[in-house]
C-alpha cells in the first residue's frame, strides 16, 4: 500500500509543477545543425538537376569525411560540396571550403573512386553556395571549385 500513495503524490506534483511553469517554449527542431545541412543539400541536389546533372548520392559517408553530393556531368564524377551562409559576413559560404575541408574532400573523393572501381573516369570538385534564408536562398553552382588533385 505504501507504494501506491507514493505514486500518487508523485503524480499531483507532477501536476502542480506542469501548472506552475505557464506554457511551454517552443522546441527547435531535434535535427540540430546537420539536419538543416541536409535540408540545403537536398535543395542544391535539386537545383543540379534542373542544371543537367545527374545525382548518384547524396551524404557519402567515407573515413575521411562526408562528401555532399556525387554527381554526373556528362561521363565527368563531380563531387559537390554545398556550403550555405545567411550572408556574406566573414566571407560568405565561397571561404567556408579552406585548405583543409578541400583536402578531406580530396581524401574522400578518393576513398570514394576506390570503393566504386572508378579510377578511369574523371572528375572535378565543384561547390554549390547557398546565401540567405529558406524561400529567399540564392544558389550559385560553382564548376571546378578549386583545383583537382586526384589528376
Amino acid at each position: 500500500m505504501e507504494g501506491s500513495g507514493g505514486n500518487g503524490l508523485r503524480a499531483r506534483m507532477r501536476r502542480l509543477a506542469d501548472s506552475l511553469r505557464g506554457p511551454a517554449a517552443p522546441r527547435r527542431s531535434s535535427g540540430g545543425p546537420r539536419a538543416a545541412g541536409e535540408g540545403w543539400e537536398d535543395a542544391a541536389a535539386k537545383f543540379l538537376r534542373k542544371r543537367g546533372l545527374k545525382i548518384l548520392e547524396q551524404n557519402v559517408a567515407t573515413r575521411f569525411g562526408e562528401i555532399d553530393i556525387v554527381a554526373e556531368d556528362s561521363g565527368v564524377l563531380v563531387f559537390v560540396e554545398v556550403k550555405h551562409r545567411r550572408t556574406d559576413d566573414f566571407g560568405g559560404p565561397a571561404a567556408a571550403i579552406g585548405r583543409r575541408k578541400r583536402g578531406k574532400l580530396a581524401a574522400a573523393a578518393s576513398e570514394y573512386i576506390a570503393r566504386r572501381k572508378a579510377a578511369r573516369r574523371p572528375c572535378r570538385f565543384d561547390a554549390v553556395l547557398v546565401r540567405g534564408v529558406a524561400g529567399e536562398a540564392e544558389f550559385t553552382h560553382v564548376q571546378d571549385a578549386f583545383e583537382n588533385p586526384l589528376r
